[in-house]
């Protein structure tokens, strides 16, 4: 079960980083590339790194916990996306909020 995020910690043109925070210890998958959580002060956190994506490309992508898909709750609104960047296109600042 997912408490918090997902939430897109780093972009490049090639590869995304994304947070979660789990209910207990699991396996967290996002487009096919999945990483264990880690426990700190008895929270449970995975950094699933994305790579092998292709510049300049929006991708739409679902978060998977043991199996389950966890993300979206809704499959009536549109998918969350992660928007690879383009090297000549600098990103200023990123804000992201619950």
């Amino acid at each position: 079960m997912l408490l918090l995020g997902p939430m897109l910690r780093h972009v490049t043109p090639t590869s995304a980083t994304v947070w979660v925070e789990t209910a207990s210890p699991a396996t967290v998958e996002v487009l096919g590339r999945s990483a264990r959580t880690f426990t700190v002060a008895g929270h449970h956190y995975a950094l699933v790194v994305v790579r092998d994506l292709e510049p300049d490309r929006v991708i739409p992508y679902e978060v998977h916990v043991d199996g389950t898909r966890c993300w979206p709750h809704d499959s009536t609104l549109p998918p969350s996306v992660i928007r690879t960047s383009v090297d000549h296109h600098p990103v200023r600042i990123l804000f992201g909020s619950c």
